[in-house]
């Protein structure tokens, strides 16, 4: 067996144990997860892990992940930790991640951070958006401004373009907290309206790779077989993989099989 093989093999193998945490606290507290992006896929495809994926992603409905946020400080044993923007000076993201103590796994550009750095489960909060495409569209790319001031505005590279220097300096006018809740205000502004239309913004999206979802085809979720194990999915998984995955059932070309991952990694 070649090495990655055995590193991601080690890999997956923590990886279900914070799964499994996570599975254990929605159940015990009626919260509505699901397998999120390649978890989702490699549940349907493969049983379990996609052979070659180095990461695992939840996501919940904004109500649900809200109580999750609020229920696993308590929750989560010893060995795990919650990281969010409140729990860890310096975390940049807009979801949470379910961090294994004694462990190192760094994402790429995160490796001088002084952040928790250990094996994680990414979970991915979902709001409502506008049922007009077209609209839902315009959301998204305020969105997508917004997340890129507040980047900004936090991260500094060693070599960094003028007009990033420009934007900070336009924007440091605005408290950085401000910032924050104006993004949270933007993600959550037709939470309490009737939409069924669903959208991550912690997605990585393009104007021509805009993901939409069918709240009706999310929940409620469903049991999964995972790696011997069961684990929460939405209920039309096939309508979701399509539109994140397009012919999902189709097996990338074997160069493209591969674990390109190349850092330090930690086991304990």
């Amino acid at each position: 067996m070649k090495n990655s093989e055995i590193v991601i093999k080690e890999l997956h193998k923590r990886l279900i144990v914070i799964l499994d945490e996570i599975d254990r606290i929605c159940r015990k507290h009626n919260i509505n997860y699901f397998l999120d992006s390649g978890t989702a896929l490699g549940a349907i495809r493969h049983g379990g892990f996609i052979p070659w994926d180095d990461d695992a992603d939840v996501g919940m409905v904004r109500q649900e992940y809200e109580k999750f946020l609020e229920v696993a400080p308590r929750e989560l044993g010893k060995d795990f930790f919650l990281q969010t923007r409140k729990t860890d000076q310096g975390y940049e993201k807009y979801s949470a991640k379910v961090r294994l103590n004694n462990t190192y796994f760094p994402e790429p550009r995160n490796e001088s951070m002084s952040i928790h750095q250990g094996i994680f489960v990414d979970i991915f909060p979902f709001d409502f958006i506008n049922d007009d495409r077209n609209k839902a569209i315009k959301d998204i790319k305020v969105a997508r401004k917004l997340k890129k001031i507040t980047a900004i505005r936090e991260r500094r590279p060693q070599h960094e373009a003028i007009h990033r220097k420009i934007i900070r300096g336009v924007s440091s006018i605005i408290p950085q907290k401000s910032l924050e809740k104006a993004c949270l205000r933007h993600f959550t502004k037709y939470n309490a309206g009737t939409s069924n239309t669903l959208v991550s913004y912690t997605y990585k999206m393009t104007t021509n790779n805009i993901l939409l979802f069918k709240y009706t085809d999310i929940y409620p979720s469903v049991d999964i077989e995972f790696e011997d194990r069961k684990y929460m999915i939405m209920n039309n998984y096939d309508a979701y993989l399509k539109t994140m995955y397009g012919n999902y059932m189709e097996l990338p070309p074997e160069d493209k099989r591969v674990w390109h991952f190349d850092g330090e990694i930690k086991f304990e």
